[in-house]
């Protein structure tokens, strides 16, 4: 018994210090109202434990680091098309200020040559 009075649960360590190695707890250690009860439940651990205890945290790793990606790419992607926009409006804008001689319509004074 721990001192909750509650019945300690088995668990596996997750520290780099002692991966995969099995130990006793408080059942309410996880929920953070625990007695911080604590004994180590074998010798040594598997070598397959710690091994698969490694690969979960690796994976772990990966997933946060893929989801940082995307979000990434995301504001790229983002980006780069309101970019293309605006420069679509303002080729448009442009385009409209022009007859159809290559010269600047009349706006009080005189004609602009832009092209040849």
């Amino acid at each position: 018994m721990c001192n909750c009075g509650q019945r300690p649960v088995l668990k596996s360590s997750k520290t780099t210090e002692n991966p995969g190695h099995r130990f006793w707890g408080c059942a309410y250690y996880d929920v953070g109202k625990g007695c911080n009860f604590f004994a180590w439940a074998d010798v040594e651990p598997q070598a397959q434990e710690v091994e698969v205890l490694r690969l979960r945290m690796r994976i772990s790793t990966l997933k946060t680091k893929l989801a940082y990606v995307k979000i990434q790419l995301l504001l790229a992607v983002t980006f780069g098309v309101i970019g293309w926009i605006v420069v679509l409006i303002l080729c448009y804008r442009v385009y409209s200020l022009l007859d159809n001689r290559g010269k600047m319509k009349e706006l009080g004074g005189e004609d602009i040559v832009l092209l040849g």
